[in-house]
């Protein structure tokens, strides 16, 4: 049938030009779906109420302080005892008077992210064979059939 079908084109097109264009239709074999992955980063802020730890550590002015007072009141071998205890409660006292001044709770917020993954179908690889040659077309939609465009040269 298509040898007849071409035999007439050939016979009418050899009058008028030299060229013959025909649209010939090629079975598809099999159709791949093309698929991309799409990435959605969502920013949110996350707070959390966390111990203020600027209280914690060598407090060396009431040390100083507690040692020079210590000093004064002990006397022989009481004056070191007296030193070190001054020491120790000039401490303790300026840990005291920070924490009153500072807060002991503070609040740390960080930028975090929610990742979506989203799959999207953006078109088809169909496969098909036309003479003899296995071929793909990509297409936007799922095809049966492809239209192949042929020039006959005469």
């Amino acid at each position: 049938m298509k040898k007849k079908i071409i035999g007439t084109m050939l016979c009418l097109t050899s009058l008028l030009s030299k060229e013959v264009y025909m649209e010939i239709e090629a079975p598809v074999i099999k159709s791949k779906k093309i698929i991309k992955k799409i990435v959605k980063r969502t920013p949110y802020i996350d707070c959390q109420y966390v111990e203020n730890k600027k209280n914690e550590g060598v407090n060396i002015p009431g040390m100083l302080i507690g040692g020079i007072v210590g000093t004064q009141l002990g006397g022989g071998t009481g004056t070191i005892l007296t030193t070190v205890l001054g020491v120790k409660v000039g401490s303790e006292l300026e840990k005291k008077t920070k924490k009153n001044q500072e807060n002991l709770i503070k609040k740390e917020c960080v930028t975090r992210y929610r990742q979506q993954i989203k799959t999207i179908i953006v078109g088809y690889k169909n496969h098909f064979v036309f003479e003899g040659k296995k071929l793909t077309k990509v297409t936007e939609q799922k095809e049966n059939k492809i239209k192949i465009k042929v020039v006959l040269n005469f």
